[in-house]
């Protein structure tokens, strides 16, 4: 969705084009995590 963050692992293979994602953030928890100095 738009404004959700993603971390995301690289694989092995064609790392630079594909990976696995590892968690999703959603604005709001992004938003939250800002307000605590966690994110920029």
């Amino acid at each position: 969705l738009e404004g959700d963050v993603v971390v995301v692992k690289p694989w092995g293979v064609q790392g630079d084009e594909r990976g696995d994602i590892v968690y999703r953030y959603t604005k709001t928890q992004v938003e939250r995590l800002r307000k605590m100095g966690l994110w920029e």
